[in-house]
Formats: structure tokens, sequence, C-alpha cells
């Protein structure tokens, strides 16, 4: 009877630990997907600016222009194109497929 009670008891705490995990993972998960589209520089403006030839996106408007190379493979800029979001951010992540837009390849 005591293994029992031995083994229930450390159930309760493995669970507890757990609990307080998931609950710092989901914290972490939130503060990721808040930071996705933030300027990796200032980290508070929209990211709005795409550098090429490296055609990374990781700045806003006002933190480009201190920039000469790329902040996170070290290219050279060319140039810098602006971005623009649609109102349905779900559209730019998940565009359509090339073949229901109508082209002909």
């Amino acid at each position: 009877m005591d293994i029992l009670l031995i083994l229930q008891n450390e159930n309760k705490t493995k669970e507890k630990i757990i609990q307080t995990k998931m609950r710092k993972l989901l914290h972490l998960e939130d503060i990721l997907s808040n930071m996705e589209n933030k300027c990796r520089i200032c980290m508070e403006k929209e990211v709005n600016r795409l550098f090429l030839p490296c055609k990374h996106l990781a700045s806003c408007d006002e933190c480009v222009v201190f920039l000469k190379f790329c902040h996170i493979c070290r290219s050279t800029i060319s140039t810098v194109v602006s971005v623009l979001y649609c109102a349905d951010r779900d559209a730019v992540l998940h565009p359509p497929h090339i073949s229901s837009l109508g082209y002909k390849l």
C-alpha cells in the first residue's frame, strides 16, 4: 500500500513540473510569435524592407538607412525593396499556387 502512495505522490509532482514547463513554453511561443514580424535591429517596428541580392526581409524603414551590409548574412546590399503587406496576413504567408491564378507556363 505504501508503494502505491509513493508512486501517486511522484506522479503528482511530475504532473506539476510538466504543467509548469508547459506554461513557460506557451509563454515563450507567444513572445516569439509577437517578434516574428519585428525589425531585427530595433525590435519595435514592423519589418518592411527587403535586401537584394540576399533577399532577407529583416529591417524596418528607419533602421535600414544605417545599413550597408545585410545584418543576417553580411552580404553587400545593392537594393532595398519596400514591402507592403495586405490586410489579410494569411494571404501573404500562404499565397495561391501559380496554377490557380490562370497563368500559362
